[in-house]
């Protein structure tokens, strides 16, 4: 390939990618839910994978979920969303993951565990919030 990068991208699940609890669908490649991370040829300087919504590595550092930008479930809250930023030259390959600040806060209420409706009201008011915030 006269020394230019070679990447791939998939929209994939590959084994041993941490999953969030609740918020994806299993993809069923071939009968499998997960495909190896070896799958992936060792001259593919790059693998960006789609799926999963925390970024993460998986095998090897170039082998990459971008997560997603937003959390998409309550599980995925205190994940670090953003995006990657990949820069390769020839064979070699730097990504850095770039945080994206949340343009609104995602609140769960209670924290943890559940909660009865009756209960939602003295939750709001612990919230201490101002009283002119938008209702839309």
């Amino acid at each position: 390939m006269d020394g230019l990068p070679f990447v791939l991208t998939g929209h994939l699940h590959v084994a041993g990618g941490i999953e969030s609890e609740g918020a994806e669908r299993r993809i069923l490649v071939g009968g499998q839910h997960a495909v190896p991370h070896d799958v992936f040829p060792a001259e593919a300087s790059y693998v960006a994978l789609g799926h999963l919504h925390k970024a993460q590595a998986i095998g090897r550092d170039t082998i990459r979920y971008s997560g997603s930008l937003i959390p998409l479930s309550a599980t995925e809250m205190p994940y670090a969303h953003g995006v990657t930023l990949v820069s390769l030259d020839g064979t070699t390959v730097l990504s850095e993951h770039i945080p994206i600040d949340r343009p609104v806060a995602f609140v769960r209420l209670p924290e943890a565990g559940d909660m009865r409706l009756n209960e939602l009201g003295d939750h709001l008011t612990a919230m201490n919030l101002s009283s002119d915030l938008p209702l839309h």
